[in-house]
């Protein structure tokens, strides 16, 4: 039986486990397939696919690109899947957002520190994975290993980075419509992530017509009423339905791996769309 988790992150983004520690806990929650959805990298598809050799888990190379829609305004995220490596479009478009982000986020540091934090810049460097992008989760890892809040997603948190907080703020973002170019233009499916997050519901008819292909169906984030509206916008724009835990270890608060998964007949239609294209 098909068991897929299309939705899972690692440390090549904003995850506490590496890429072999998030292999072995998607093995023992039984998984068959799995994507590492990194936010804007694509760096750790090779190594996910010859450490997932050793398992019994299939690979489907996976991204999710951090986006705004220019014309509400929105965060939208747009994940890409099954493009055809070294994925040379999608790199060269969220390059730049990998490098505002960690130029952001130690200006978060700096800023903090001069609160009396105590905090030092190598010490959340050190949080970092492979890539050496670094996230707020980084800067509130370095927090907690110093005693001063208890988890990532603490009152802490929301007071330093929501609303008026010293570390508000958030950096540009590419265009939706470039990021759904550039996954079609790695031969990749580009699906809009959790809408029922992001609310952008007015604005998919119009990412149906810039080439998106799919909608993530199944997502912790969804209620009941989010799922009737993605089933009719599938069944109206004939949309691929993903869907998964949007696991990132100890610095999410969601569902473990494997506790929300795509639907059974997504691989196969997944399959279908990438013999059609061109």
């Amino acid at each position: 039986m098909v068991r897929a988790d299309l939705h899972v992150h690692s440390d090549f983004s904003d995850s506490s486990l590496s890429i072999a520690q998030t292999l072995a806990r998607a093995e023992q929650a039984g998984l068959t397939h799995l994507s590492l959805v990194d936010h804007d990298t694509v760096a750790g598809t090779s190594q996910a696919s010859q450490l997932a050799l050793l398992t019994t888990i299939q690979i489907i190379p996976g991204i999710e690109i951090s986006a705004r829609d220019r014309n509400t305004g929105k965060k939208v995220h747009i994940l890409g899947y099954a493009y055809q490596t070294p994925a040379s479009n999608l790199t060269t478009l969220c390059q730049p957002t990998l490098q505002r982000r960690t130029r952001k986020t130690l200006n978060q540091v700096d800023i903090l520190i001069q609160a009396g934090f105590p905090l030092t810049r190598q010490a959340v460097l050190d949080k970092a994975g492979p890539t050496g992008t670094v996230y707020k989760q980084h800067i509130m890892a370095a927090l907690i290993d110093q005693g001063i809040t208890d988890s990532v997603y603490s009152d802490l948190y929301r007071t330093l980075f929501k609303g008026a907080g010293i570390c508000a703020g958030d950096i540009e973002y590419v265009d939706v419509q470039d990021a759904i170019a550039a996954v079609r233009a790695d031969g990749g499916i580009p699906v809009l992530a959790h809408p029922g997050q992001s609310k952008v519901w007015d604005s998919i008819p119009g990412y149906a017509r810039d080439g998106l292909l799919g909608i993530e169906l199944n997502h912790p984030d969804h209620d009941s009423s989010d799922y009737g509206r993605i089933q009719d916008l599938a069944d109206q724009f004939d949309f691929l339905l993903t869907g998964g835990s949007d696991y990132h270890a100890d610095y999410g608060t969601g569902p473990d791996i494997g506790q929300v998964l795509a639907p059974g007949e997504t691989l196969l239609q997944m399959q279908l769309i990438l013999n059609r294209q061109p």
